[in-house]
């Protein structure tokens, strides 16, 4: 089996073979690709130049022939008229319709296309338009005309750069062409002018010779970047025509027309039998050859990694640089994105090729990897080696973060652990932003009214002194400094604080429940946990004889109260006798600061209840 192959894997059997295996193929045949040089490195590379019109179909505003009429050949000034024939387009041997612009034809047997007669009224201001649609942008080089009859005293030449697009002036032939066009003949440009202009050119716009007579216009004559086409867009768009139409305004006539003799108006029509265009299918440097799609559609065969029907943009996954034309210098081929193997989609970003001359930015990268190349771990991810997985840190959702190739999590200030799961020593009030510390060391501060701070700190055991109420850590950490003297009613051993602690840490999780709404202004104490939403345990503080409710105080108010000190906000002040506004649901300076005014006796009961009956004292 033969294969032909493409870059995009297509051949003639309808049998899919990788881009690069057909590279390697003809690579080890010793066969050169007009796009791939003998070392298969990449190279500019351009479809063979040809007629473009040749063999397409022509449109034509106007053609003799219905109905049948009669046409004269025009011998000269004095022999208008001569020599008649007759044009009739439901005869094949008498019509000259548009297909005879773009046929093959001998100089022998000429063919031509004809339009109606002056006797018909084709004359200025009516003009006859012809209309060629490539199928395909084309970089044109000449369009050429050759005329059966003498050539138009006016005509011009429009071009489409894209279909559907607007019809913009190509080049004008008069030899009126401030009176016809309102321009001055001109047939060159200087250096810096706009580059996109048409001409107005007096030549060939003479009435002689009576037949036969030739029109080439060149596309890139009288333009100064012709020759660097190559760093000229400007004329890189100006040659780009997807569609050419020739508008003929003015017959070329001796003067004899203004005597209206049918003979001599029967000699002047437009007539042509050659409709030439010089150029390539436009694939900007990328391709070798056109070929129709499945939809009959002309398209390049794009080769280095580009697509498109000009190959005018990259292939998905080679965005790593900016497409570009291929020029003689460079084949500018398009470059594949580094996703490290872990996603094959990117895009192009112009920042990041900015910042480091690769744009490929990859997307949906896999194996939890992130970054424009994928090179790096997801937040809370890690990886002890480049190339290896990235494995979860589980780091506690109020951590930070995690080191990318220790999977240490990055804990928040007074948060400790690999996974930032609890408070350092001597701090509390676990929360996203982390645990406050209490300025002591590891000597915690406890008010004789202010059980809540008790119930905030994450401590590892230690021992509660009734007058002043201070805890100490001397489980997990017996270094630590001096703390004032306890009292010998409260000694507790390392599993006696273990089994206060954790009711402790229960009575917290109660108080963040929802109901009572912070304040503004209150005291950060307490921290920002989050609070659940579910009832604590009733086994809780077991042993003391009390509920959590029956921390209230027996005349304290329904609904949103303090729970352990007995204050409550009202009119005027704290409940029930607090010298300041109460400022928070759980604690505040009613707790704190200004203590002595409150009915404090019965909390403070409660604390030596609780550690009452977890000592057995």
């Amino acid at each position: 089996m033969i294969w032909f192959c493409s870059e995009s894997g297509r051949e003639t059997h309808g049998m899919a073979r990788p881009p690069g295996l057909c590279l390697l193929a003809l690579l080890g045949l010793g066969v050169s690709s007009p796009c791939w040089d003998p070392r298969g490195q990449p190279r500019r590379c351009m479809p063979v130049f040809e007629n473009a019109a040749f063999g397409r179909a022509v449109r034509a505003s106007n053609t003799c022939g219905s109905p049948p009429e009669d046409y004269c050949l025009h011998m000269g000034a004095q022999h208008a008229g001569a020599l008649c024939h007759r044009c009739d387009a439901s005869d094949p041997r008498r019509h000259h319709n548009a297909s005879f612009l773009t046929d093959f034809h001998s100089q022998e047997e000429s063919t031509w296309w004809q339009s109606q007669s002056m006797a018909f009224g084709i004359q200025h201001p009516n003009s006859v338009n012809i209309t060629l649609h490539l199928g395909k942008a084309y970089e044109i080089t000449y369009v050429r005309l050759k005329f059966h009859t003498s050539r138009p005293e006016s005509f011009a030449i429009y071009k489409r750069s894209r279909a559907e697009g607007p019809w913009v002036p190509f080049q004008f032939y008069s030899a009126s062409c401030q009176k016809t066009y309102g321009k001055q003949p001109r047939q060159y440009l200087r250096p810096g002018e706009d580059e996109q202009v048409a001409f107005c050119s007096d030549e060939f716009s003479d009435i002689s010779p009576l037949s036969g007579g030739n029109v080439a216009f060149s596309t890139l004559e009288g333009r100064p970047s012709a020759y660097n086409f190559d760093g000229s867009p400007a004329l890189q768009e100006w040659v780009t025509v997807t569609d050419l139409l020739i508008s003929l305004n003015r017959l070329n006539t001796f003067g004899d027309d203004i005597f209206k003799d049918p003979k001599v108006l029967q000699s002047y029509y437009y007539a042509i039998s050659d409709f030439s265009v010089g150029g390539r299918c436009k694939c900007n440097g990328h391709a070798s050859e056109c070929l129709p799609d499945e939809a009959g559609q002309l398209v390049c065969v794009c080769q280095h990694h580009t697509a498109g029907t000009d190959c005018e943009h990259c292939q998905p996954f080679y965005q790593d640089r900016p497409w570009a034309r291929g020029t003689a210098e460079a084949a500018n081929e398009c470059l594949p994105c580094n996703c490290s193997g872990r996603s094959e989609e990117c895009f192009y970003d112009r920042e990041l090729f900015r910042r480091s001359g690769h744009g490929g930015h990859c997307r949906n990268c896999r194996d939890n990897t992130a970054g424009p190349h994928c090179e790096s771990c997801r937040q809370n991810y890690y990886r002890w080696e480049p190339q290896g997985a990235c494995q979860p840190c589980h780091c506690h959702p109020a951590g930070a973060g995690c080191h990318v190739l220790t999977g240490q999590c990055s804990c928040q200030p007074g948060v400790t652990g690999r996974r930032c799961d609890r408070c350092q020593h001597g701090f509390f009030g676990f929360s996203a932003r982390g645990c406050r510390g209490n300025g002591n060391g590891h000597c915690i501060f406890v008010p004789k009214a202010g059980l809540a701070a008790t119930l905030q700190l994450s401590f590892s055991g230690g021992k509660i002194l009734r007058k002043g109420f201070f805890i100490k850590d001397v489980c997990d950490t017996p270094a630590v400094p001096h703390c004032p003297p306890m009292s010998p009613r409260v000694p507790l051993s390392c599993p006696q604080a273990d089994r206060l602690k954790a009711r402790l840490q229960e009575m917290e999780e109660w108080l963040q429940k929802p109901g009572c709404d912070t304040h503004p202004g209150q005291s950060a104490v307490l921290g920002d946990a989050p609070r659940g939403d579910g009832l604590p345990s009733p086994h809780l503080l077991r042993g003391t004889g009390h509920s959590p409710l029956s921390f209230l105080p027996p005349s304290a108010p329904s609904g949103c109260c303090d729970m352990l000190g007995g204050c409550k906000e009202v009119p005027g002040g704290c409940w029930p006798q607090c010298g300041v506004t109460w400022v928070g649901p759980v604690e505040g300076t009613c707790l704190f600061g200004r203590t002595e005014h409150c009915r404090d006796a019965h909390t403070t009961e409660v604390l030596e209840q609780a550690v009452m009956g977890i000592t057995g004292g």
